[in-house]
């Protein structure tokens, strides 16, 4: 991502590395009038979340952004697909690719957003078939991709296109699509207060399974249950210590 150099985009970064996060991505040049991304999430009764997003500075990550030592480095290179609104970020995207296929660095994409995939289906389509070793999305996405009615329709277009591909579904938890077979992996049942974040937990919990080497149904199930937490707060970020959650 790209910040401003702002008080909102020094609390980020500040933020990050205090969680012992490398951030070395430069502030916003200042010729640029933008402001540091914010998002204002709307919380309906149904526990469902409605989004009003500033992209702001992240809307200019460019290719001299790409780190290319990082991704040498790196077992994994996490791609967002909101990165494709903005030309300059979506060029940062396909320099990525580029640079991960060349160290053998395993690229996971994430579909991001419904109105997203139907702003760039063809591109994704194209992308996650050239590209992508594991594709991240949630139901709506993927039969926004497809222009399917249910996650069953699609099952057939994935196995053409797509290795590996882990579809979120709310309380069914998950559907996880690899080499033509379809398993759904069932997460907990919880008390739901807001639905914001449940994705990127969801992401992180299952890539941090594949950092252990673990099979692709344990990586699901630590995914839900990574998600299921932050399910039971308000906001993104989990309120409880995740290494004793992961030991337990």
């Amino acid at each position: 991502g790209k910040i401003a150099d702002d008080l909102q985009g020094r609390v980020f970064r500040k933020d990050l590395m205090d969680n012992s996060v490398t951030y070395k991505t430069e502030f916003l040049n200042k010729s640029y009038t933008e402001a540091t991304g914010k998002c204002i999430v709307l919380i309906t009764p149904d526990k469902e979340r409605t989004m009003n997003t500033y992209l702001g500075a992240t809307e200019f990550l460019a290719e001299y952004d790409v780190d290319e030592e990082l991704i040498a480095l790196s077992e994994w290179v996490y791609l967002e697909g909101y990165r494709f609104d903005g030309q300059k970020s979506k060029e940062a995207f396909y320099k990525t690719i580029k640079i991960a296929k060349k160290y053998k660095t395993k690229v996971a994409i994430t579909l991001s957003d419904s109105f997203c995939v139907d702003r760039h289906r063809s591109d994704f389509i194209d992308l996650l078939k050239e590209a992508a070793d594991l594709v991240f999305c949630n139901e709506d996405e993927l039969k926004s991709l497809y222009n399917v009615e249910n996650i069953q329709m699609a099952e057939k277009l994935i196995s053409s296109t797509i290795t590996c591909l882990a579809c979120t579904c709310a309380e069914k938890g998950a559907y996880l699509f690899h080499q033509s077979s379809i398993k759904n992996i069932p997460a907990n049942k919880v008390s739901v207060i807001d639905t914001t974040g449940a994705g990127d937990n969801f992401a992180s919990g299952f890539l941090y399974g594949l950092t252990k080497n673990l099979s692709l149904e344990q990586c699901a199930t630590y995914g839900n249950k990574i998600a299921s937490e932050v399910l039971k707060v308000y906001g993104p970020r989990i309120e409880k210590n995740l290494e004793k959650l992961i030991d337990n």
